[in-house]
């Protein structure tokens, strides 16, 4: 017998998960909404303590991410920037590349955390700007698992209605 297949969200959440890198998602105002298991490395906190926590509780209000995030959202659309050094009196000093993208939400960011890639080979750069495209991908479908399937059923019945 087949078993049950599970529906997208959970998919992309097992998906989430695995990444090797952290992804946090943060609501209009900041708060953390998502968080993978390499996010709770990086902050160390468990996901339970981050999520509903305003980022400003984490992070110095002086911290280059907090500005990087203003600019992220004053501009609109994917932004990257390198070598980016969060830190806080929790969390160790460590400089990232760090990219957010548009949650589907308004004002919502899902940011991607990655290594410094200054020494590392295009090759290599590509396959984690990938993993980090897929993050985003994902961390938009654990928020809002149905966008997908609606704006399928909408076409069809457009579809339907033309013929």
């Amino acid at each position: 017998m087949i078993g049950a297949v599970p529906d997208s969200a959970t998919i992309a959440s097992r998906v989430l998960d695995a990444m090797p890198f952290a992804v946090i998602g943060l609501s209009r105002r900041d708060t953390v909404t998502i968080v993978n298991p390499a996010a709770e490395t990086l902050f160390q906190r468990s996901a339970p303590l981050l999520r509903g926590r305003p980022l400003t509780d984490l992070l110095p209000p002086d911290a280059p991410l907090l500005d990087f995030i203003d600019r992220a959202r004053r501009e609109g659309g994917v932004m990257s920037a390198r070598s980016i050094r969060v830190a806080s009196p929790h969390i160790t000093p460590i400089d990232l590349d760090v990219s957010a993208s548009p949650d589907g939400e308004e004002g919502g960011l899902v940011l991607t955390f990655l290594p410094v890639s200054r020494n590392v080979p295009d090759e290599t750069a590509a396959e984690v700007n990938a993993f980090a495209q897929i993050a985003r991908m994902l961390g938009h479908e654990v928020k809002n698992p149905l966008a997908g399937i609606v704006g399928a059923a909408q076409l069809l019945a457009r579809q339907a209605r033309d013929e």
